[in-house]
């Protein structure tokens, strides 16, 4: 009897030691729990608010505002849900705001972590920093008239997620992101730094116009700035056209009813003005019919409609023939009618092409190469409305390897199939030898 009261005593000790500490840990899991930011709250409803606002601080400064239809909360006093949220705006750290017009099916706010998570039909402006209003603490109006013309960026998704101490906010699932008449489908979504307007896409990209059509594995937009950079892989496509305008020159047809691909490194793309500007580095090559053209940086002014390429520039063609308006056929001069006919390759160190006054231009280093000629100078310009090919700057043509002028200026002149020699003009030429007549 002895040893089983003992035993039994030393039991029941150990059993309440145990209760004890079960009890203790459940104290410390049990609050925690609750207050997680979890994707499904099980809790009873303890507060049940309609058509209400729900606004987040930070530093006495607002960090969100959300109006629901339907808000509620359970044991914790930190998490709040809401439905069918109509209106919302999130802000910086200088309390203005970042993203306005914010719509979502659900919403979720830990005011502990100053975290907000909204789901299913996301929809968020993101707005230039100069069209940005303060807000009133008082009011919850704007305090300053909105630009009501201002370009926005508009983003739909699935889900967003606000983190209002590093003021950053992701949006992931099935993003949509509208840039005027830009669309891009990024892979994985996007990152957005708030206090400096700038977005991150990494994964992958689609972007899509009515023209083009552009992918890569990273984007970066300076919404601020109106400035995207593109890199990894860039791949960009013109949409084949058919056109029956009559009024366009025959090659402007022909290019727009064929395919045209840019491959390059990176891309830059900027709206300034009204204007458009592009720019590419890093293994440039523009594939269009029957020609190519490779660079190391390439430049596109829309407003000018000017192109510019540079670094080791080379031009490659089947024929000359997609330079000209008249057929290759219709000119009588043998020397140029070949001439035009045959494959070329032109390396240079500078491309210029303005499609204004119609001028292509290169310069530094010009080589051009066909399988009976070479000519090198140090400027070449073909002027399209006067039809007129001209090299200058220590210009010499070697003929079948033999034949050779040099001179300061050559001119072709295609329309009177002439060709000019001027300014230290020298030749030499080889003589064929003939058989005597018997």
């Amino acid at each position: 009897m002895s040893f089983g009261s003992n035993f039994l005593k030393k039991f029941s000790a150990k059993k309440y030691a145990w209760t004890f500490v079960i009890v203790f840990l459940s104290a410390l899991i049990i609050p925690a729990y609750f207050e997680k930011d979890t994707e499904y709250d099980y809790n009873p409803k303890a507060v049940e608010i309609k058509g209400s606002t729900i606004t987040g601080y930070k530093d006495g400064k607002l960090s969100w505002l959300i109006k629901a239809e339907y808000v509620w909360t359970g044991r914790s006093k930190y998490l709040f849900r809401g439905t069918k949220i109509s209106y919302g705006q999130l802000f910086d750290s200088n309390g203005k705001v970042i993203v306005d017009k914010l719509q979502a099916g659900k919403v979720r706010v830990n005011t502990k972590s100053k975290t907000l998570t909204a789901i299913d039909n996301i929809v968020a402006h993101f707005k230039k920093r100069q069209d940005r209003v303060s807000f009133s603490l008082n009011s919850h109006k704007p305090t300053g008239k909105e630009n009501q013309s201002a370009k926005t960026i508009t983003i739909t998704s699935d889900e967003l997620r606000y983190y209002s101490n590093t003021k950053k906010t992701f949006l992931t699932k099935n993003v949509v992101i509208t840039q005027e008449d830009a669309i891009i489908y990024p892979n994985e979504g996007i990152e957005i730094d708030n206090d400096k307007n700038i977005g991150f896409i990494e994964g992958g990209f689609v972007m899509k116009t009515d023209h083009y059509e552009v992918t890569g594995n990273k984007m970066t937009i300076y919404i601020d700035e109106e400035y995207s950079y593109i890199s990894g892989g860039v791949e960009a496509r013109r949409v084949v056209e058919v056109t029956k305008n009559v009024a366009i020159d025959e090659r402007e047809r022909d290019l727009k009813e064929s395919e045209t691909l840019l491959l390059c490194n990176s891309m830059s793309y900027s709206s300034v003005h009204e204007n458009d500007i592009v720019t590419v580095s890093g293994n440039v090559s523009v594939i269009q019919k029957n020609k190519t053209f490779r660079a190391d940086y390439g430049h596109y002014n829309k407003k000018n409609d000017y192109y510019e390429l540079s670094g080791k520039v080379q031009v490659t063609a089947d024929s000359l023939s997609w330079l000209l308006t008249k057929d290759s056929e219709d000119f009588s001069n043998d020397d140029i009618k070949e001439s035009l006919e045959r494959p070329v390759t032109v390396n240079a160190r500078h491309l210029t092409f303005n499609a204004t006054s119609k001028k292509l231009e290169l310069w530094g280093q010009v080589e051009v190469n066909q399988n009976d000629k070479k000519v090198t100078c140090l400027k070449m310009v073909y002027d399209d409305p006067k039809n007129l090919v001209q090299f200058s700057g220590d210009v010499k043509v070697k003929k079948d390897n033999t034949d050779t002028i040099s001179c300061h200026l050559l001119k072709i002149d295609l329309n009177k199939e002439e060709f000019f020699a001027i300014q230290k003009v020298s030749s030499v030429f080889k003589l064929k030898n003939e058989e005597p007549k018997k």
